[in-house]
């Protein structure tokens, strides 16, 4: 057996309002920004992701490979390589997100995806 051992760029952010609608561009470019920063998962805290819709605008704007997003936080695969299975989510309307993190590479014709 091949022991694979895989490095997680992972960082996390106050992001203070993301959705804020009087200046789009200004988010865009903050989005597009924090994704050439190389990292394959964010976790962003206010968000104010309060609606689908929002939550729509954010995916696509960080063209997110899977997503958990809460009114409160959201987390964000940036990478192809992993996706994110939610596992609960509480206080005051989701305060936190608790979710397991998966490898993808290499596995798409297996049937489970150990979580890492």
């Amino acid at each position: 057996m091949i022991n694979q051992h895989h490095t997680v760029k992972i960082a996390t952010l106050n992001c203070r309002g993301l959705k804020k609608t009087d200046n789009p561009k200004k988010r865009q470019q903050f989005i597009r920004y924090l994704r050439t920063l190389g990292y394959d998962i964010l976790v962003l805290q206010e968000t104010h992701a309060t609606d689908n819709t929002i939550i729509d605008i954010l995916d696509k704007q960080f063209n997110t490979k899977s997503s958990l997003w809460t009114q409160h936080c959201g987390i964000i695969s940036l990478s192809s390589d992993y996706s994110l299975e939610h596992i609960s989510e509480d206080i005051d309307g989701g305060r936190y997100i608790l979710a397991s993190l998966h490898l993808t590479r290499g596995l798409e014709h297996s049937p489970t995806t150990p979580p890492i």
